[in-house]
């Protein structure tokens, strides 16, 4: 299992196509994780690293390792329950709660992300929705699936823009307005061989 992480530091699980990563990154003062992902460095340094497949099998480790941000698809920021209390929105990036929380469905292939998007332009036209969204963006509550299996799920999941097909709104249910999802889909155990991050 990951080490438990520090007031500084954030667990960091991002899953790309074929490989999943769990570490841990350092966040200097109060800054948010949308923030380091959207600056203008272009890698981020991970500690205690696991690299694992995206159903939870443990490949290899490192005790540091070097992530060109360009190639992040998906990513989790994990912090302890207490940490996610008091600093969730403001550490994470989401926008106010006074914003329109809008679910969504977000094509990323090979993945479908689902979760509530919160910007201004969200209620507005799909073209205004897409410009709208930062370049590294988030969904709360949000899952992550890959041919109807769920290969992980968050309070909050951070997309690329760069990887994404196109932005669809749901229903309350989770249901576009021209179909109703008749299979629910499988979990991964989320306890696996990677090691949890609670």
């Amino acid at each position: 299992m990951l080490d438990r992480p520090d007031a500084g530091s954030v667990a960091l699980e991002i899953i790309n196509p074929g490989l999943r990563i769990k570490g841990l990154l350092d966040v200097p003062g109060s800054r948010r994780i949308s923030d380091l992902l959207n600056d203008q460095a272009e890698t981020l340094v991970l500690h205690n690293v696991r690299f694992g497949t995206l159903e939870g099998t443990l490949l290899d480790t490192m005790a540091e390792f070097t992530v060109d941000k360009a190639s992040i698809v998906i990513a989790f920021p994990w912090e302890s329950a207490g940490y996610l209390a008091a600093r969730r929105a403001d550490r994470f990036g989401i926008a106010p709660p006074k914003l329109p929380e809008t679910p969504v469905r977000v094509a990323v292939p090979p993945f479908l992300v689902h979760g509530l998007l919160r910007v201004a332009a969200a209620s507005g036209t799909p073209s205004l929705l897409i410009r709208a969204l930062n370049h590294f963006f988030v969904l709360t509550d949000g899952f992550v699936e890959l041919n109807k299996l769920v290969v992980g799920e968050a309070p909050a999941v951070i997309i690329n823009r760069d990887f994404v097909l196109g932005v669809g709104r749901l229903d309350q249910k989770g249901h576009s307005t021209e179909e109703q999802r008749e299979v629910q889909p499988h979990r991964i155990d989320e306890a696996s061989k990677l090691g949890g991050l609670s």
